[in-house]
C-alpha cells in the first residue's frame, strides 16, 4: 500500500468518527444558539434555503465528505480562542478582518472558492445570528481545525481548506454582526478555530523548471488571486508533500520536484499578492506543505 492510500484511509476513518459523536455534540451545545440540535446534526430538508445562494438542506453533504487531516478534540470544555476578552469586536467597517476586535483578525485566514463538493466538509449551521465568533465557537467544540462563514447566515468546519483555490467573492455582511463579512455565495470566510491552527508561514524550496509532463503534476486551480499561501493550503488540503506556483496564476502540486533542474525564471508577482513571487513562465517556485513537514516529524520520532 503506498503512502496517499493510508492517508486517505485515516481520513476517512477520522471523519466517521467525527459524525459518530456530532449529533450527540449539538443537543450539548445549544448553548451558543436557542434551537434544538441545529448545526452539527445533519439538516432537515425543510429547513428553508439560505438567501442569495439557493442552497437548501438536501444539498448538503454527508459529514464524512472531503479531507479530514487533524484528530477531534479530547473531549474537554473548548477555551475560547478570543482569550478572556470575550466576543470579538470590530473597528465599525463592514470588512473588519484587521485589528480592533479582541482577537478575531489573528484567526482569520482568507476568503475561498466552494462549491456543491464542500471544501469545509462539515455543515455546522445556518442561523440569522451567524457571527465569525459562533461559528469558531461551534467548530472549535466539535474539534475542528478551521472554521468558515458563508451567505451570511451559514456555518461550515473541517480540518483542511482551500482546497479549490482562493476568492474574493467574501463580500455579504454577517446577519447576527453586520460589521462583519460571513462570506459570499459559494465561498467561505476562513477562520482558525485556535492559535495554533493558524497555518505557518509558507516554506521555500527554490525556483525549479518546468516542462512537459508537468514537475508537479496536479493543479488544483488557476486564479486570479493566487497567493503563495493559497497554493500551499490547497495543496496541504490534496494531500501532497509540495506546491508550486507558476505564471502569476497556477498551482501545482505534488511528491516530488526538481525533474527539470533549478531554474531563474520565477520572476513573475503573484495575481493575489504583487510582493510576492508566483514563478514564470515554465517555472514553479517551490515549497513545502504541511504534509511534508508532518512526514518529517514523524519520521524524527521514528529515529529516521
Amino acid at each position: 500500500m503506498n503512502r496517499r492510500f493510508w492517508a486517505h484511509a485515516r481520513r476517512f476513518v477520522l471523519g466517521f468518527a467525527m459524525l459518530g459523536s456530532a449529533c450527540s455534540l449539538a443537543e450539548g451545545l445549544n448553548r451558543l444558539q436557542e434551537v434544538d440540535c441545529v448545526g452539527l446534526c445533519p439538516p432537515d430538508a425543510s429547513e428553508a434555503a439560505a438567501a442569495d445562494g439557493g442552497l437548501d438542506a438536501a444539498s448538503m453533504p454527508d459529514a464524512t465528505t472531503g479531507p479530514v487531516d487533524a484528530p477531534a478534540s479530547d473531549g474537554g470544555d473548548a477555551v475560547s480562542p478570543f482569550g478572556d476578552g470575550g466576543s470579538p469586536g470590530s473597528d465599525g467597517s463592514a470588512d473588519a478582518n484587521d485589528g480592533g476586535d479582541g482577537g478575531l483578525s489573528l484567526l482569520y485566514i482568507g476568503c475561498f472558492s466552494d462549491s456543491m463538493t464542500r471544501d469545509l466538509p462539515v455543515f455546522a449551521y445556518d442561523d440569522p445570528n451567524d457571527t465569525p465568533e459562533l461559528c469558531i465557537m461551534t467548530c472549535l467544540q466539535g474539534g475542528f481545525a478551521f472554521a468558515g462563514l458563508q451567505n451570511a447566515t451559514q456555518c461550515y468546519c473541517g480540518n483542511a481548506f482551500g482546497g479549490q483555490g482562493p476568492s474574493d467573492g467574501c463580500t455579504e455582511a454577517c446577519r447576527g454582526d453586520p460589521t462583519v463579512i460571513c462570506g459570499g455565495g459559494y465561498t467561505n470566510s476562513v477562520y482558525a478555530t485556535s492559535p495554533a491552527s493558524v497555518p505557518l508561514p509558507p516554506k521555500y524550496i527554490g525556483c525549479f523548471g518546468d516542462g512537459t509532463p508537468q514537475d508537479l503534476p496536479y493543479g488544483p486551480y488557476s486564479s486570479d488571486f493566487n497567493t503563495t499561501a493559497a497554493c500551499v493550503a490547497a495543496c496541504t488540503y490534496h494531500g501532497y508533500l509540495y506546491a508550486g506556483t507558476q505564471f502569476s496564476s497556477l498551482c501545482f502540486c505534488g511528491d516530488s520536484y526538481g525533474a527539470y533542474g533549478t531554474s531563474l525564471g520565477c520572476i513573475d508577482q503573484c495575481s493575489g499578492d504583487v510582493s510576492e513571487t508566483c514563478g514564470g513562465s515554465s517555472a514553479n517556485s517551490v515549497y513545502r506543505t504541511s504534509v511534508a513537514d508532518a512526514g518529517a516529524d514523524a519520521g524524527n520520532a521514528d529515529g529516521g
